[in-house]
């Protein structure tokens, strides 16, 4: 009787079902909270490179000052920055920065920034690494 009034019996039943989701819900609420980071660094990094590239209209041989310029547009630390310069014709073609153009355009000279940072990842599995890679670009016409 007391066996079968025990198995019949409700209470409790909510504390136990809370106890069994409740990990779940933890590993999600920690998971959405990792991807808003990685949103907020991804915002971060766009917004570093294309101070950058402002900086390179009129500064666009000052490389240190550029690389600079990112470094300091945002809270993220390791940043990578790789810049490049290119000129370009109007018509898209891509020759030498002391070269002329065959359709008789003037060159563009474009200076391009780009930034790049991983991210390590949160994973349950041991051994497992899945970083994310964070890498934006901006390019800005220099001359």
């Amino acid at each position: 009787m007391i066996m079968t009034n025990f198995i019949r019996s409700k209470k409790g039943s909510a504390g136990i079902e809370f106890g069994i989701l409740a990990p779940v819900l933890i590993i999600m609420l920690i998971g959405i909270i990792y991807f808003g980071f990685i949103i907020k660094s991804t915002v971060q990094m766009q917004n570093a490179v294309e101070a950058g590239a402002l900086y390179a209209i009129g500064n666009s041989a000052d490389t240190s000052g550029i690389q600079s310029v990112v470094q300091n547009a945002t809270t993220l630390s390791g940043i990578t920055v790789t810049i490049s310069t290119y000129c370009e014709c109007a018509n898209g073609v891509r020759p030498a920065c002391n070269a002329t153009c065959g359709d008789g355009s003037n060159l563009a000279p474009y200076t391009q920034v780009q930034g790049q940072k991983t991210i390590p990842g949160i994973s349950v599995f041991p051994g497992m690494t899945n970083n994310w890679v964070i890498t934006k670009t901006s390019t800005m016409r220099t001359g």
